[in-house]
């Protein structure tokens, strides 16, 4: 019963959790008595009863909320109903009838869920930020998940339930991000020279500069700041940050171990520098610097609350490879390397005489916790005498003893930073390969005769069904060492190319275009002017019946005159 309930409550409070196009919620607790409110809204006799006035925004606009009352009741019977009223945005008055009533939420101490929408009135759900569908495909299920979740695993997955933007207003970091997305995005992606995915990279920076940005505004208001915060990024890669918030009116710089291409692009007003960190010793952060950023920053990452604490600034760091001082870090508690690490960082900054705090983002990366180091009220003797603990210092003499290769600090090596790159293999090797594969499929007999179908209702080759283990059949000793050299190898590749092979349980086929799209239910798309055609079909080119889908449905094109490229 009490994880049912727990379920309810995020739903209640918590909404983004699980619809994810919420970015924020405020929530009000109304008295039986105020505005006229019944006690009980239904026929079942209410023993208690509590009301939630909620204010809700979406990440696509800022500008507006919707509004909804919760009532919350408990009855004689085992269990506890929950019912969801929209209300007037414009209207300060609470409505509780059964004409605003949209659904309900019933459970019972068996942890069952039963979904009950309000059909009476056509316009039910006109005006209301969910949708019938998506409540009732989606919600119950959703609900199940969360309740399933046992209370003594909470110490050990603390971080994956911590809510994102924690530190900050949602309200401000969607506006700012929604600006920054609305002025740079497009403008990056089209004339991103890097061969990463610039819509990653693009999106991901933008998120964390929202964040920042957010954080600095809520600084000045606290601590009355006329002068905007200046920073410098250790290890800052593509150097896409410091260009976003030198734009935004930030000074600041960026420096790392080599330069990259998309630097050449930003222009001399983004201070951008290869100059490796050697130390403490060698070191000097400039004198008016107030954040250090440390996003991805590997090697750099522990050496930050320590460059922080000696520079009398604050510092933001997104911990992701997991290095100590003076090489790989290794964990010492039962938990995930990433948990154990994050502890020890936290561990590191309390050292260094910071409160710091950590939150999560919302940007598209599996490592999204950050650590923010405030400015700590305690002395170093203070803490230590509180905490029994050691300083700063002796930890890394410690951690330099430790180490029997390292005793201090050496940077990454740019011939090893230039080394992956070399053995990138090239596009048209990999597309050769890719087709040898493809070939070898097409050329063997069907293993499933159910996917040998084409938009006409007419037999289409498919092709055979491989095992992962089985393609040393396909490919010889030399092919099979130089695909070893590709980040990720043939598995990777093959997932690359997702437009022609299909990959479940370590089975690969050729993908069937019609029975996909069929399952998706785009094959209403008539129009080929509907979308962007910048690939030609690999099946158009290589299969002797062509592609199982007409030129009109195919999102790939069928001969040159079929590409759209804007």
């Amino acid at each position: 019963m009490e994880s049912s309930l727990g379920a309810i409550n995020v739903w209640i409070y918590r909404p983004q959790v699980v619809f994810k196009k919420i970015a924020s919620v405020e929530c009000e607790t109304i008295k039986n008595t105020v505005d006229g409110l019944p006690i009980h809204i239904n026929s079942k006799i209410a023993i208690d009863c509590n009301y939630i006035s909620r204010k809700i925004w979406f990440k696509t606009n800022m500008d507006e909320f919707h509004r909804d009352i919760v009532c919350l009741i408990k009855t004689d019977k085992p269990g506890i109903l929950c019912e969801f009223f929209k209300q007037d945005e414009d209207s300060t008055e609470h409505r509780i009838d059964k004409e605003s009533l949209v659904y309900s939420i019933e459970f019972n101490d068996s942890n069952m869920f039963r979904i009950m929408l309000n059909h009476d009135n056509d316009d039910t759900f006109s005006g209301y930020f969910i949708s019938s569908e998506w409540l009732e495909e989606n919600l119950a299920r959703k609900l199940l998940k969360l309740a399933k979740k046992p209370d003594e695993n909470l110490d050990k997955t603390f971080r994956t339930k911590l809510t994102p933007l924690q530190q900050i207003s949602p309200i401000s970091y969607y506006e700012i991000y929604n600006e920054l997305k609305m002025k740079y995005s497009v403008h990056l992606i089209d004339n991103w020279p890097e061969c990463t995915n610039p819509r990653k990279y693009v999106y991901e920076d933008i998120g964390i500069a929202a964040y920042l940005l957010s954080l600095w505004q809520r600084e000045s208001i606290e601590f009355g700041l006329s002068k905007k915060q200046s920073f410098i990024d250790f290890g800052c890669g593509n150097g896409l940050l410091v260009y976003l918030l030198t734009m935004e009116g930030f000074k600041g710089e960026g420096i790392d171990i080599r330069s990259r291409k998309i630097w050449e692009t930003f222009g001399d007003k983004v201070r951008l520098e290869v100059k490796p960190f050697s130390g403490l010793n060698e070191y000097q952060l400039p004198a008016d610097c107030d954040w250090i950023i440390g996003n991805h920053s590997d090697e750099l990452t522990p050496w930050i609350p320590v460059v922080a604490r000696r520079s009398n600034a604050k510092y933001f760091i997104i911990p992701c490879c997991a290095f100590d001082f003076f090489g790989k870090f290794q964990k010492t508690a039962n938990r995930s390397q990433y948990q154990d690490y994050l502890e020890y960082l936290l561990y590191i900054g309390n050292l260094c005489e910071f409160q710091v705090i950590e939150d999560k983002l919302n940007i598209p990366s599996t490592k999204r916790v950050c650590h923010i180091g405030w400015a700590s009220h305690h002395t170093e003797n203070q803490l230590n005498k509180e905490s029994n603990s050691i300083t700063i210092n002796e930890l890394i003499d410690i951690k330099s003893t430790q180490n029997s290769k390292n005793c201090e600090f050496i940077p990454r090596d740019f011939e090893e930073e230039k080394k992956p790159s070399q053995l990138v293999i090239s596009k048209l090797i990999i597309d050769d390969l890719t087709t040898q594969l493809g070939n070898y499929l097409l050329n063997q007999s069907c293993n499933d005769c159910s996917l040998c179908i084409n938009s006409n209702g007419d037999v289409w080759h498919c092709g055979m069904v491989i095992n992962y283990s089985h393609l040393s059949s396909v490919f010889t000793d030399e092919q099979f060492k130089c695909l070893k050299s590709q980040s990720g190898g043939i598995k990777t590749i093959i997932k690359q190319n997702s437009h022609i092979f299909h990959t479940t349980d370590g089975i690969v086929r050729l993908r069937n275009w019609f029975l996909f799209n069929q399952s998706l239910n785009l094959l209403q798309i008539s129009s080929r002017e509907k979308y962007i055609k910048s690939k030609l079909c690999w099946f158009h080119l290589n299969h002797s019946q062509g592609c199982c889908l007409t030129r009109e449905q195919c999102f790939y094109a069928h001969g040159d005159d079929d590409l759209i490229l804007k």
